[in-house]
């Protein structure tokens, strides 16, 4: 990370010295907590705003897939104005139906057969002619009312699971984007630790630096003093001096970037790390130790949906069937003499031959689900490499961090002694200033070796999904 590479340039600048203020930059800041720096990169960060909609869309395409299973209801409504109006003009059917009447008494049914209906109508209903049927006026109106609904879709089932899938991969998506975030958060905030503990190391080398300076007036004024211990105690007051500056500019800068990913507007805030308290031992990566991974589980999500698009191109072959049931509303009543009528219809479809499209198709998602398959097999191999790693990393920093903390001992006990000496005049500056050179780096080593530790059980926890552990103890 760039910030700590800046450290890493400041604590060489120290190693090569040693009055500033004693009192820290960020000493009288407000406190920024680490459960704050998450809560607010929760509520604030653009990214986990657009997975949770994310999550959103795919809620209503679920919704959207249990539709293909609920009948649908259409109306029409129409006025057309017509140039002329168009009648029938069945009169003579009217007299026809009188003639025939005047036969009724002769009508023999033994010889005959029975006697048609007309012959039983009560006498004068039948008009001696007709009026006209009208079968378009001047102003026309016509209504539809249609309720319809697939009978019989099977590509309709696997779309419900395949939508349902999609929706625990949007879930798992935002949760993974928000381990990430958090993770990002954790970085910045021990980072800004660090720097924080590096303008004290800084503070306390020109304190030092100034107490050598104190020193070597009292060796002058008895002349023990070297001719050139000033100018060595001012070159490494001017080069403390320079790793103080950038110590404070790398800790505003850090805190600058967290404060932005925050949303904050005033990046003036000084933190106060945790103590991290949960133990972790690594162990080789296996399956079931990765189960927890949001990655692979996306994958397996991805995986089942591409199966069930093989299944939808099988269930293409089927034939579909749809029902409907029409009611209509006319102004003209035609030769029903009917204003309104009904009908319901059962439609098959049945594609037999399609140009072996369903055939491409089916042969073109059976080679996505392998390239899936490949995929997720690929994201596990990756997954284990990146878990021994973790776990690598974890095993030498925490030796690493056990060997400094002797080093620091032992280098603390030896500027104590040169510097004892210094006093009584039995050692030369040069001493002195090996001995704070060498304390200070191995102060330095620890703090690295604490940030490098504290890290390497977060970035485990991380590489095995459990990083919600780290979370819920920080």
């Amino acid at each position: 990370m760039k910030n700590i590479l800046t450290l890493l340039t400041v604590w060489v600048t120290l190693l090569a010295a040693g009055p500033a203020s004693a009192q820290s930059s960020y000493e009288a800041l407000p406190e920024l907590s680490l459960p704050d720096s998450l809560q607010a990169a929760r509520k604030y960060h653009p990214a986990l705003k657009a997975s949770s909609e994310k999550i959103e869309q795919a809620k209503s395409q679920v919704n959207q897939a249990w539709t293909f299973l609920f009948p649908f209801v259409t109306t029409t409504g129409t006025y057309r104005r017509a140039d002329k109006e168009i009648a029938v003009n069945m009169g003579g059917l009217g007299d026809l139906g009188a003639l025939a009447a005047l036969n009724c008494p002769a009508w023999n049914t033994a010889t005959m057969g029975p006697a048609p209906a007309l012959c039983s109508a009560p006498a004068g209903s039948s008009s001696s002619s007709s009026g006209p049927i009208v079968m378009q006026e001047y102003n026309n109106f016509d209504a539809t009312l249609t309720v319809g609904m697939d009978l019989l879709n099977a590509r309709a089932f696997p779309a419900i699971p395949y939508m349902k899938h999609s929706l625990e991969a949007a879930v798992l998506d935002s949760s993974l984007s928000e381990d990430n975030l958090m993770f990002m958060v954790i970085q910045l905030y021990y980072t800004i630790s660090l720097a924080q503990a590096s303008e004290d190391l800084a503070t306390e080398q020109l304190q030092i630096t100034g107490k050598l300076l104190d020193l070597l007036r009292l060796r002058e004024a008895s002349g023990t003093a070297l001719q050139n211990e000033r100018l060595r105690l001012e070159m490494s007051q001017t080069q403390a001096s320079q790793a103080l500056d950038l110590a404070r500019l790398s800790l505003r800068n850090t805190r600058r970037t967290l404060a932005l990913v925050l949303g904050r507007d005033d990046p003036d805030f000084k933190v106060v790390p945790p103590a991290v308290e949960f133990v972790v031992e690594p162990k080789p990566a296996a399956d079931s130790q990765l189960a927890a991974r949001k990655d692979l589980q996306i994958l397996d999500k991805t995986v089942e949906m591409t199966r069930l698009g093989v299944t939808d191109v099988y269930l293409r072959f089927l034939p579909t069937i749809k029902g409907a049931w029409n009611y209509n509303a006319t102004s003209a009543t035609g030769f029903s003499g009917d204003h309104t009528s009904w009908n319901a219809t059962v439609t098959l479809s049945w594609s037999i031959f399609d140009r072996a499209q369903r055939i491409i198709a089916l042969g073109d998602a059976k080679a996505k689900l392998r390239e899936v398959q490949y995929r997720r097999e690929a994201s596990l191999l990756a997954a284990r490499t990146e878990v021994n790693n973790a776990g690598n990393e974890l095993e030498s920093s925490q030796l690493t961090l056990t060997q400094g903390r002797k080093l620091e001992e032992l280098a603390k006990e030896n500027y104590r002694l040169v510097e004892k000496q210094y006093e009584l005049g039995v050692a030369d500056q040069t001493a002195v200033l090996d001995a704070n050179r060498e304390y200070l780096s191995a102060r330095i080593q620890v703090l690295l070796g604490d940030l490098r530790v504290t890290l390497a059980r977060i970035s485990y926890l991380k590489a095995i999904g459990r990083l919600d552990k780290a979370l819920g103890s920080l």
